[in-house]
């Protein structure tokens, strides 16, 4: 029994012992698998503390959020926006300077048809003034109508009414022993030469002269003429030439 223990106790030990590649033989011999338990052996002599040097992890949670998908604003890109503005900017700025260009054109062009408008003006003017000084007196200013209208006469016209004939012009208005009136019934520019700078304008004027003595009026007649004015280099104009009746020379 001693003996049948020690041998027990020996292949006990063996089969403790064994490695992990004899545990088919055993399988094999036995029919069945057996489980056995591996004994842990350590070297002889005192136990020595080992530190153990604890290592944690933290795992830090990390949560996957799903991408939004980009809307229509933000899918534009801020450079090309910034370009956009810029470029509306600029058309904006081309834009306003065009209109203000523009502007000053027709501010200056209109200006200048002013200018001309109120020249061509003074031209009928002018000669509407002649006329009415020429054919407007009476006994008491014949003197001074006829000197008014003889200064306000230039070249032909004025060669014409020399002082000779300006003093007979005023002696004929003094035996009539009338006096004279005139409307003016329409003037307008017929054409003007800018080399020359004279003006033609056609009048049609209506005179009735009056008896200063009894008062009737004689029966008016009615006149049709040209008159030549001139402009010179100061910008004054003068009663130049002048076409009569139904204005022939």
């Amino acid at each position: 029994m001693g003996g049948s223990d020690v041998g027990t106790e020996a292949g006990m030990t063996e089969e403790d012992t064994t490695t992990p590649s004899s545990q088919p033989e055993a399988v094999r011999a036995g029919g069945s698998a057996q489980t056995t338990r591996r004994r842990a052996a350590r070297p002889a002599g005192p136990t020595s503390e080992i530190g153990v040097e604890t290592i944690s992890v933290s795992l830090g949670r990390t949560e996957v959020r799903s991408k939004p998908e980009p809307s229509i604003a933000d899918s534009r890109r801020p450079g090309n926006a910034r370009g956009v503005a810029w470029s509306a900017a600029v058309l904006a700025i081309v834009l306003i300077g065009a209109l203000g260009v523009a502007l000053a054109l027709m501010g200056r062009a209109q200006h200048r048809d002013d200018l001309m408008a109120a020249r061509d003006q003074r031209f009928v003017d002018t000669a509407v003034q002649t006329v009415t000084n020429m054919m407007t007196y009476s006994q008491d200013s014949i003197d001074k109508n006829v000197d008014q209208f003889v200064n306000s006469t230039s070249g032909p016209l004025r060669g014409t009414f020399n002082p000779d004939n300006t003093a007979n012009l005023k002696a004929l208005y003094h035996q009539t022993g009338t006096s004279s009136e005139v409307v003016i019934k329409k003037a307008s520019l017929e054409s003007v030469d800018e080399i020359s700078k004279k003006a033609s304008i056609l009048i049609s004027a209506r005179v009735t002269l009056t008896n200063a003595d009894s008062g009737v009026n004689e029966p008016s007649k009615s006149y049709r003429m040209r008159m030549i004015v001139a402009e010179d280099q100061q910008g004054n104009m003068t009663a130049y030439d002048l076409r009569w009746p139904d204005g022939q020379s």
